[in-house]
């Protein structure tokens, strides 16, 4: 079972590094994994049986470095082992032609060319 949760967790963190980059891919990986690992044992613990329950404090921090350490891990071979160019895409936004920008610029809105008027008019 933690195979498979911990296989979802790669899956998430490939998508986000397709997303958002690979520019500091550790922390990247420490937070995510802590957050998937807290909620993952969060959903477990709530079950009737076989509870994943800490017994003590110690119990909960080593949960807690693990996730960390999985986390850290994962990114690592993700970054290392992944196609680089699934995470060099730019995503386009708001791509503007030439007329676009021409029909915005200051100097000539709309098709009228306000060269004619002084600065503080425009």
């Amino acid at each position: 079972m933690t195979f498979g949760l911990n296989t979802v967790n790669g899956i998430i963190m490939v998508w986000m590094f397709t997303i958002v980059g690979l520019k500091k891919w550790p922390l990247k990986g420490i937070v995510t994994g802590s957050a998937f690992g807290a909620t993952v044992n969060a959903i477990l613990s709530g079950f009737q049986t076989n509870k994943v329950a800490p017994k003590d404090s110690n119990s909960n921090l080593s949960y807690a470095l693990t996730n960390i350490l999985t986390g850290f891990v994962a990114a690592w071979s993700i970054t290392i082992f992944g196609d680089k160019t699934m995470f060099s895409k730019k995503i386009a936004k708001n791509v503007t032609t030439n007329q676009d920008e021409l029909l915005t610029h200051p100097d000539f809105i709309n098709g009228v060319h306000n060269q004619d008027y002084p600065t503080y008019l425009q």
